[in-house]
């Protein structure tokens, strides 16, 4: 399937530049874990709504690419996890 420039788009959103293939995922220990101060949740928060913005925009301008009107759908996006870096769209 060749991939469009919408698609190219997700697929750079979700790698960033410069990522290159990765092993396997390991869980962190508990050990690894550290509980985030009040600087570090904000930007965590801030990050997350950041990702939330830009794919509420991929998918708009996803739908509008196909000639689906605005007042046709309604969606909701919603972060799986904590970090904001996996995401539901509804």
């Amino acid at each position: 399937m060749p991939e469009t420039p919408l698609l190219q788009r997700l697929i750079g959103w979700l790698r960033p530049a410069g990522a290159q293939a990765v092993g396997p995922v390991t869980r962190p220990t508990e050990g690894d874990r550290q509980r985030p101060d009040a600087v570090s949740a904000q930007h965590q928060r801030e990050q997350r709504a950041a990702r939330r913005d830009r794919l509420i925009d991929l998918v708009k301008e996803h739908m509008a690419s196909c000639d689906i009107a605005a007042t046709a759908y309604k969606f909701k996006v919603l972060a799986r996890d904590t970090a904001g870096l996996v995401f539901n769209v509804l």
